[in-house]
C-alpha cells in the first residue's frame, strides 16, 4: 500500500485553485511525469479530444470546425525529443477548471 502512495507523491502535479488567468503556469515536468495544459479553441471539451502518443511526442486531435474547418485535425503537437529525451509510457487527457490538459508518465 505504501509503494502506491510513494509513486503517487512522486508524480504529483500542481493544481490551480483558484484558476489563474494564465493556465500555463500549471504546466509541470518532473523526472517521472508531466502535466501540460493545451491551448485550445473555445468550445472544445475534453470528450472532443483524441490523444495520439508516439515514443517522444504526443498529438491531440479534435473535432473543431472553428479551428480548421475539418472534422478531425491536429490541434496541439508536442515533441519531447528535443526537450526531455524521454519516451512517454502513457498519457491521458484530463480537465481542470474547464481546461483540458495532458498528464503522462515517462518510461
Amino acid at each position: 500500500m505504501s509503494s502506491l502512495n510513494e509513486s503517487k507523491e512522486k508524480c504529483q502535479c500542481c493544481t490551480c485553485t483558484p484558476c489563474p488567468k494564465s493556465i500555463s503556469c500549471c504546466n509541470k515536468v518532473s523526472d517521472t511525469c508531466f502535466k501540460e495544459f493545451v491551448p485550445l479553441p473555445k468550445g472544445l471539451k475534453k470528450d472532443d479530444l483524441k490523444l495520439d502518443v508516439q515514443k517522444n511526442s504526443y498529438k491531440i486531435c479534435g473535432r473543431s470546425t472553428i479551428h480548421c474547418g475539418e472534422d478531425e485535425c491536429i490541434i496541439h503537437s508536442v515533441e519531447f525529443e528535443r526537450r526531455f529525451k524521454k519516451p512517454i509510457k502513457d498519457a491521458v487527457i484530463k480537465e481542470e477548471c474547464g481546461h483540458p490538459y495532458v498528464e503522462g508518465k515517462f518510461e
